[in-house]
């Protein structure tokens, strides 16, 4: 219930760590019933949700589907990126990027991430990406 109850409010899994001081994967081992949560954190996860208390203890209606993935970068922690910024995809980086809030995040992971790697020079990679984004 409370990554239904999170992901409908639009908050990501690592926001909510975050404005209860938790650790992230603490607070996914609550989600995924792996631990059981005390009263007062309950309580605080209520109020983090802005959500009565007893609305974290429903069961789901029959028939609801499953919780989604947030699929957009407005509620991304950070970027990360894992290979060089071709052409084709510089202006959905820079979407990706302006999406996200502050404080933004990008993490490059290797040569190609960092500055194009084996490709820089190639017709179709604007480089690395720090050419496209801060």
């Amino acid at each position: 219930m409370l990554r239904r109850l999170r992901t409908e409010r639009g908050i990501s899994q690592g926001r909510l760590a975050t404005k209860l001081k938790m650790d992230r994967a603490y607070l996914s081992e609550i989600e995924n019933g792996h631990r059981k949560p005390t009263v007062d954190l309950v309580d605080k996860l209520a109020e983090a949700l802005n959500a009565p208390f007893h609305e974290l203890f429903l069961p789901p209606e029959p028939g609801a589907e499953p919780p989604r993935a947030l699929p957009s970068g407005r509620h991304a922690d950070l970027l990360f990126v894992t290979g060089p910024v071709t052409k084709n995809m510089r202006e959905a980086l820079e979407r990706a990027y302006n999406a996200t809030p502050d404080p933004k995040w990008v993490v490059a992971v290797g040569d190609c991430a960092i500055d194009g790697g084996l490709f820089a020079g190639s017709y179709a990679v604007e480089g690395g990406v720090n050419s496209t984004v801060p």
